[in-house]
């Protein structure tokens, strides 16, 4: 048809690509944040599992320093100081 002009089109192909690549950026993001927390729990609860355990183990020495006092007596007391 001669005369009638063309509708002008946009192009929408980029425009949604640009939008997908924002929404994978934010999704990205967004569960990169939520590793590095899970990530900082995890160390929070392994730092605090680390301090007990070193708790119990002077405990443990302390009970095995009194128990070797108690046995021997004075002579353990040297055997610990040296």
């Amino acid at each position: 048809m001669a005369g009638v002009p063309k509708p002008t089109t946009t192009n929408t192909t980029s425009t949604t690509s640009t939008f997908q690549s924002f929404a994978n950026g934010v999704d990205y993001a967004a569960s990169r944040t939520g590793f590095q927390a899970q990530y900082q729990a995890i160390t929070a609860e392994g730092q605090q599992d680390m301090l007990d355990a070193a708790k119990m183990q002077n405990a443990l020495n302390r009970t095995q320093m009194l128990a070797k006092l108690m046995e021997a007596g004075p002579k353990a007391a040297k055997d610990l100081i040296s």
